[in-house]
């Protein structure tokens, strides 16, 4: 397959991920659309590794960091939704305005 494939690839799902962030209110499902908004990163970045050095695993190693990066994130998320679902009873976007007291 040819790199432009690849890009193209990367940018749609990209693309889906920012759609999920911008029209979900639901918090858990905005940090899904983010996780997924980062494979279409790591899609890109792997592509362009094979691309300029087809011999260096450079692209790989940096995407394997990001995603382990982003899965600390996750868990941390995680546990910031189940402090906002035990104070205010809910974790819609919109009905947690302030996080003070």
């Amino acid at each position: 397959m040819a790199l432009m494939n690849y890009l193209a690839l990367g940018a749609i799902v990209f693309a889906i991920g920012a759609y999920g962030v911008l029209t979900r209110r639901n918090v858990i499902f905005i940090f899904m659309s983010l996780e997924v908004m980062f494979v279409g990163v790591g899609i890109t970045l792997v592509a362009f590794s094979r691309y300029l050095s087809p011999s260096a695993p450079t692209g790989q190693i940096f995407v394997i960091f990001m995603l382990t990066v982003a899965a600390a994130e996750t868990a941390l998320g995680l546990g910031i939704f189940l402090a906002l679902q035990r104070k205010h009873g809910t974790i819609s976007a919109d009905e947690i305005t302030n996080l003070k007291g």
